[in-house]
């Protein structure tokens, strides 16, 4: 049986930081709440222009935070830019996007994909831009429709990009890592593989940690997906992410 990641991440670094396996979880799941996923926005993304200043287009974040080493946190969570889908639920896992949105200096592009996930009815938790900047749109244990076959047990994170062939920064690989010991300390999920079982547009999870659009979309049975690609490399954001739960800066 395949569970691993197409990618960088063969399981080499974290296996060997924690070897233990998990009995599959056992979650409540109502079908009609994996029934949606973020990319539906894909083509509604493609076409519509970014917020300008002229238009005075502007959404305030309710806290700006900066992070040593790092870039900003832009807490938008409550500011209705985009708002979860359903309720409280228990993250077992994190799954890595991209939103084929380009980067922009600033937070026009994290308010362009507020906006567009918005107006479809969709959401996701949390997103990342090159700059090493990180939007907080929900709380992490809120649900979104953001990777179906796994909505009512994940939290997504969208690494602003255009492309999985696109060079990932150092300063985003740091993002992606704040995000992640932010659920380490608060949900249990470790810096670690995931591994996923295959399922009827369900996934398993045996083990807690992160994983991609892509596996998620393959062990749910649907093989659509393909972010965020090859160049995330998921040892060097468990390495991070450990740096920064010990140091508290990059």
């Amino acid at each position: 049986m395949d569970t691993t990641e197409s990618g960088a991440d063969a399981g080499e670094l974290d296996e060997a930081l924690d070897a233990e396996i998990e009995s599959v979880f056992e979650v409540e799941i109502d079908p009609t709440l994996e029934e949606r996923d973020i990319h539906e926005a894909d083509e509604a993304l493609g076409e519509e222009s970014y917020p300008s200043d002229e238009e005075g287009r502007e959404i305030a974040p309710r806290s700006v935070r900066a992070i040593p080493g790092m870039g900003k946190v832009y807490d938008y969570r409550g500011t209705g830019l985009c708002p979860p889908n359903g309720p409280r639920m228990r993250p077992l896992i994190m799954v890595h996007h991209i939103p084929v949105v380009p980067n922009i200096k600033g937070t026009a592009d994290f308010v362009r994909l507020g906006d567009v996930l918005r107006a479809q009815k969709l959401a996701i938790q949390a997103a990342t831009d090159a700059e090493g900047n990180v939007a907080l749109y929900t709380r992490f244990d809120e649900l979104c429709y953001g990777q179906r076959g796994a909505n009512q047990f994940s939290c997504g994170v969208e690494h602003m990009h255009m492309a999985v062939g696109e060079a990932w920064t150092e300063k985003q690989m740091r993002a992606a890592a704040w995000c992640a010991n932010q659920v380490w300390v608060s949900y249990a999920i470790p810096p670690q593989r995931a591994i996923l079982t295959p399922g009827n547009r369900i996934v398993g999870v045996q083990r807690r940690g992160h994983t991609s659009h892509q596996n998620v979309s393959k062990q749910a049975g649907f093989n659509d997906r393909s972010d965020p690609g090859e160049g995330f490399h998921y040892p060097h954001l468990y390495e991070l992410t450990r740096h920064y739960a010990k140091k508290h800066k990059f």
